[in-house]
Order: C-alpha cells, then sequence, then structure tokens
C-alpha cells in the first residue's frame, strides 16, 4: 500500500493506456472496499490483537 501511495504521482505514470489501465483497476478496488475492510476487521479481532 506505500508503494502505491508514493508512486502515484511519479511523473512516468502519466500516458492516456497507463490512466485508462489504473482507472479499471481502482474502480474494482474502490467497489470491493467495504467488504475488504469489513474482513480485515474481522481478522484482526479474531487475532487477539497481537
Amino acid at each position: 500500500m506505500q508503494g502505491v501511495l508514493t508512486r502515484c504521482d511519479d511523473a512516468r505514470l502519466q500516458t492516456r493506456d497507463f490512466h485508462a489501465q489504473a482507472n479499471l483497476l481502482v474502480a474494482s478496488l474502490l467497489s470491493r472496499r467495504e467488504s475488504f475492510f469489513k474482513k480485515m476487521e474481522e481478522f484482526y479481532d479474531r487475532s487477539g490483537h497481537a
């Protein structure tokens, strides 16, 4: 996640094709974020907050 955050502003990632692919990927990820975070919270609770 940190790598994605730091590379989002990379000037080399400015082509139209890259933006089209990235947009599709991000839309898919965003549509699943609620269920993803729910599962992560359940896992965290089961892990005993180690």
